[in-house]
């Protein structure tokens, strides 16, 4: 697969796109007067405590109240379930033995998730700072690899690595990316993210909360971070965000064993052109089809998707298609299509929560197995957390994932003034 990644930083937005074989897959958006706060680190003080919903409202100085659940780990990789057990048992324990927070209290917080239209950012105590291959937790004694990572022998390997580096009470999680990562490597990361904290640490004990302590890469580099390494090329319209990508890659990518570190780093091209570079790579177009209802597939069939406020419906036709057997075999056709499609279009547009797909019935067991199979493998490039529930006898298909920020019709488009965002107009007559 053909990976490319285009950056687009002029204007109020930093807009990057990730183009997977000439389809744009995925965008992030930041604005530059109010750049996202999740990964943040504040040093917050306790405004209100909810003892029957066992969470907390904490000021953290960015004009909005944010909430704390107490008993509830939130966290953002795909991980082994007894881990998440674990700390939810911790959690309640903690709460439990200590009577909960008092308020005025001052505690070391990081965004997890932003706000989200009426309800302000989730934030949690169970800090990680995350490098290209490892995330350190300094809070939580675990060593963690990531679900992905499915060979036996490397993840013994790689646990026995972070053995030798790991403080006791502290943990790492490898990330996916750090499958085969040398040992020299990892340490240096390890050792990076360690000090990164102790920085945080003493930066804490200076200030008086609600205050910072540590802000998140911005979204350009935090991407480049995430994606770099299976990304094919990367073009970005800004000498200065240029400059900044080349030093992130230098303190991340010194040398790479078996190729040549320039030779890596050579992916990333400037844009100098006149014409915008969203426009002349035909991502303009394509996200302004991202904001539509109606998703027109191959052979005439289309999805309709549809937001609501707690969950998302996705609802399959025919539409134009006739087929040219019989019905089960244009209803497969259509079903089948549809499941490659739904996969980048909820990545693209930044779905979350709870999403009900209704696919047209099929008849045929074989036939519902291999669009869920289809369905499943549209998801793979995904690095959001998912959940896909069978297929039911009605053709329905419950699924969640894991939502961090507004979803992409959110994030540029507002309610309509005439209508309330319903859709709908009274009729005069």
């Amino acid at each position: 697969m053909q990976k490319e990644i285009y950056i687009n930083v002029k204007g109020s937005r930093n807009r990057i796109a990730v183009v997977e074989d000439r389809k744009l897959a995925e965008l992030f958006i930041e604005r530059k007067s109010g750049s996202g706060i999740v990964g943040n680190i504040y040093k917050g003080r306790v405004k209100n405590v909810l003892a029957g919903m066992e969470a907390a409202f904490l000021d953290i100085g960015v004009g909005r109240d944010v909430f704390l659940p107490l008993t509830e780990p939130f966290v953002d990789i795909l991980v082994e379930e007894d881990f998440l057990g674990k700390i939810k048992k911790a959690m309640k324990k903690i709460f439990q033995m200590s009577g909960g927070l008092k308020k005025g209290q001052e505690i070391l917080i990081q965004v997890a998730k932003e706000a989200i239209g009426k309800k302000g950012a989730r934030v949690t105590t169970w800090i990680s700072l995350a490098g290209r291959n490892l995330v350190f937790m300094p809070t939580v004694d675990h060593i963690g690899i990531s679900k992905r990572i499915v060979n036996k022998k490397e993840k013994k390997r790689l646990r026995e690595l972070i053995r030798k580096v790991k403080v006791k009470g502290q943990g790492f999680i490898v990330r996916t990316v750090g499958e085969g990562i040398k040992e020299a490597e990892l340490i240096r990361e390890a050792n990076y993210l360690m000090e990164s904290w102790n920085k945080i640490l003493k930066e804490a004990n200076k200030v008086k909360g609600p205050a910072c302590v540590y802000e998140e890469l911005d979204v350009v580099v935090k991407v480049i971070r995430d994606l770099f390494t299976d990304t094919d090329k990367i073009i970005v319209d800004s000498e200065e965000e240029y400059k900044k990508i080349w030093k992130f890659l230098n303190l991340w990518y010194p040398s790479v064993p078996g190729k040549s570190s320039f030779r890596l780093k050579n992916r990333v091209k400037l844009y100098s052109r006149g014409e915008p570079i969203f426009q002349v790579y035909g991502i303009e177009s394509q996200i302004t089809k991202a904001l539509n209802r109606k998703v027109d597939l191959p052979s005439g069939g289309h999805i309709i998707i549809d937001e609501a406020e707690a969950l998302t419906a996705i609802d399959i036709n025919t539409g134009k298609f006739k087929g040219k057997k019989n019905l089960e075999d244009t209803v497969f056709l259509t079903n089948m299509e549809a499941a490659q499609e739904i996969g980048r279009q909820v990545r693209l547009r930044g779905i979350g929560g709870i999403i009900i797909i209704d696919f047209i019935a099929m008849e045929l067991k074989k036939h519902q197995d291999k669009v869920m199979k289809v369905l499943d493998d549209s998801f793979r490039n995904d690095k959001a957390k998912i959940n896909i529930v069978p297929l039911t006898e009605l053709g329905m298909v419950e699924m969640t994932r894991h939502r961090i920020r507004p979803s992409l019709s959110k994030t540029l488009c507002i309610k309509c003034p005439q209508c309330g965002g319903t859709g709908l107009v009274a009729r005069k007559d």
